[in-house]
């Protein structure tokens, strides 16, 4: 077993838990709040030789690439919700001049037969959201608006309930944070909306504060509580169970974007039970946007992005020996596809081939994780 060393990148108010706003002076993080934040911390990655290896496989294309779409899984069907595009609003070249427009995308996937059907979209879109499944259902939560005639990067507090039966939304009662970027995950039958970025601003910049809130909402009853916050804010991470505790890994902090962020290798593991949060081994290569998803009992986490590059890293975190293991890498680098596991293989949806967005692609590549 080898062991790497990883500085990690996350700002000292993480360690120790504070929570307050972020917002600084005309709007701009101070270049403390990138830089590394604890000059000379060194944090073990534990690394171990590969157990297993990956194969990889491709679905049938979607119709197009999508930017920012999230993918949810519904007994035998797989959904692909919401989403988002640029317009340009002006010919200046000023960012202020380009309206994020969420798109409210709602495709129905079957497995089985690999056919696309488009089916009612969210009555009132938003982009970055975050979505899960509980009895058949699927809620999605918060994301980004544009608050003005342009722009696009406004926080929402938005809860949408989608019934496939009926294929009706409905409106419930909001989260209490609104938030985008955040990422929820399903636990015995409540779902736990996690991190994320809260913004007021039409821009897709830095005003706004990354969030360490966890809050839990009851299907069944139409209410929220608010839960310990994990130990990192964070936006664009993982969020996978794994016998009922929820694995929040990388991610970005700093702004819903990557070039005003710092990417991170924080692996923090939240006991739902217990309502607490442990920090595990760094994962080996700090990265946002990542695919993710639990086969085999392990955390798989897959490409991702950072404020210059696109990554191909497959990493693969065990649980109960807390260690990682880096796997070959995936065919072709991209960040920000749309993830499912069904029938033990994590479906990857579209996704992007540029950092930043904008070369969105409409390949579907399918993953297994194999023992060797």
């Amino acid at each position: 077993m080898k062991r790497h060393h990883i500085i990690a990148r996350f700002p000292i108010s993480s360690i120790f838990g504070r929570s307050e706003g972020r917002i600084m002076r005309g709007g701009r993080w101070r270049a403390g709040m990138t830089a590394l934040a604890l000059a000379g911390a060194v944090l073990a990655t534990a690394v171990q030789a590969a157990d297993y290896t990956g194969v990889w496989s491709r679905g049938p294309d979607l119709s197009r690439g999508w930017e920012e779409i999230v993918g949810v899984r519904v007994a035998d069907k797989i959904y692909i919700v919401s989403g988002y595009q640029a317009y340009v609003k002006g010919f200046s070249g000023a960012s202020d001049l380009i309206e994020w427009r969420p798109l409210g995308l709602n495709i129905l996937f079957d497995p089985k037969t690999g056919k696309y059907t488009n089916k009612a979209k969210i009555p009132v879109p938003a982009h970055h959201v975050a979505a899960a499944e509980v009895d058949g259902k699927i809620y999605v939560f918060g994301g980004f608006v544009a608050p003005e005639e342009v722009g696009g990067w406004s926080s929402v507090d938005h809860t949408w309930m989608y019934d496939p039966a009926t294929d009706k939304w409905t409106i419930k009662m909001p989260m209490p944070t609104p938030r985008g970027g955040a990422h929820a995950a399903a636990v015995e039958g409540r779902i736990y909306v996690i991190g994320g970025f809260t913004s007021s601003t039409h821009i897709p910049g830095n005003i706004g504060m990354d969030q360490r809130v966890v809050e839990r909402y009851d299907p069944k009853t139409d209410t929220w509580v608010q839960k310990q916050p994990m130990p990192t804010p964070r936006n664009h991470h993982t969020a996978a169970v794994i016998n009922g505790r929820i694995y929040v890994a990388g991610g970005r902090i700093g702004a819903p974007v990557r070039t005003f962020s710092s990417h991170l290798n924080m692996l923090e593991e939240y006991d739902v039970q217990r309502n607490h949060w442990t920090r595990k081994a760094l994962m080996p290569t700090p990265r946002s946007g990542s695919a993710y998803g639990v086969l085999n009992g392990k955390l798989v986490v897959i490409g991702g992005e950072d404020s210059k590059k696109v990554y191909n890293e497959v990493e693969v975190y065990d649980p109960v020996t807390n260690r990682w293991q880096q796997l070959s890498p995936m065919p072709v680098a991209k960040h920000a596809p749309a993830n499912v596991v069904f029938d033990e293989k994590l479906y990857l949806f579209s996704g992007n081939l540029r950092a930043g967005g904008g070369s969105e692609v409409p390949t579907v590549d399918i993953f297994e994780l194999q023992e060797r």
